[in-house]
């Protein structure tokens, strides 16, 4: 059964409303914060569902998006919640919900890309690939049926040829390049059972560190995540170190190493007015002082007649 798509808004039972399977987690004080401002000024933006029977809980509709609003009405103990309904077909309703949720300045790196994927999932739907073939996939297929292999081959290089493609036109719709596109996708690659950790830890909206974490091997992740849940490393360098059993080494310690560098480099002349601007900012008791090389050096025959003088006496 599909719902058409109307410009009109209802208000629906929420005890008819599905919200199970969404792309993210409710997050409770933002929900709150939603139900403050439902019970100050009410609902101004309706959310969207689409007629689609749970048999297992028996609610005729189906949350697409609106799930904070969902949860906020049930906070404010409403009984019913203005929606728009739409079409009940994965691909649309999909659609609807990554375009909905996607640009929210809310979204966490891990979330945006959760979202990036299942786009790139909804466009693997529409063109019929199936879920978990890639070219390694169908090649141990094939070859375990005795296929022809530049029948595999082929086969092989179109699938390939076709992901790629698919990346493409995420970029496309998101405005990226095929690149972010794939650094996305090797978040969203990290299991759900990390990512519930990551989200509890100091680098849950840290792309960089999350990307740094994405590309340990799946052991490393596993120790990693806990160290960071656990909030005894706040970097995922230094949940490796923790990992590792390796000493971090401290900020001044990097500092300094950092200044001494940069200071062999100088030439002499560059020196001689570095240390004389540093004058002022030494520790107390320190102080630079020029010295002045000696005008004259005793030659070879000075040292051989003072040697002897010595042995004469």
């Amino acid at each position: 059964m599909v719902a058409e798509t109307v410009n009109i808004e209802w208000h629906v039972a929420l005890d008819d409303i599905d919200d199970g399977e969404r792309m993210r987690p409710i997050d409770a004080a933002y929900a709150e914060a939603i139900a403050a401002s439902f019970m100050k000024i009410g609902q101004l933006t309706a959310i969207d569902i689409c007629q689609l029977p749970n048999l297992g809980s028996g609610r005729p509709f189906k949350l697409v998006y609106g799930g904070h609003r969902l949860a906020a009405a049930r906070m404010c103990g409403w009984s019913t919640i203005r929606v728009k309904i739409g079409s009940n077909e994965v691909a649309a309703r999909k659609d609807r919900e990554i375009h909905e949720n996607f640009f929210r300045n809310e979204l966490s790196p891990i979330d945006k890309a959760i979202f990036v994927a299942e786009m790139l999932q909804a466009e693997r739907v529409a063109r019929g690939i199936a879920d978990g073939k890639d070219g390694r996939a169908l090649n141990g297929d094939y070859r375990s049926q005795k296929f022809d292999k530049k029948q595999i081959d082929n086969d092989v290089r179109n699938l390939r040829e076709s992901f790629g493609g698919l990346q493409e036109v995420v970029a496309a719709r998101l405005g990226w390049n095929r690149q972010e596109v794939g650094r996305q996708l090797a978040l969203a690659a990290i299991k759900p059972s990390y990512v519930e950790k990551l989200r509890q830890s100091a680098i849950a909206n840290n792309a960089s560190q999350l990307r740094a974490f994405a590309k340990l091997d799946d052991d490393r992740q596993f120790l990693c995540a806990g160290q960071l849940k656990a909030g005894k490393a706040t970097t995922v360098a230094g949940a490796l170190a923790i990992v590792d059993k390796k000493a971090v080494e401290p900020k001044e310690v990097k500092q300094v190493a950092s200044a001494h560098s940069m200071f062999s480099r100088l030439s002499p002349a560059q020196k001689a007015e570095f240390l004389r601007l540093i004058q002022p900012d030494l520790p107390k008791g320190w102080e630079v002082r020029e010295v002045k090389p000696r005008e004259t050096y005793p030659t070879v025959s000075d040292v051989v007649a003072a040697a002897k003088k010595v042995g004469d006496q």
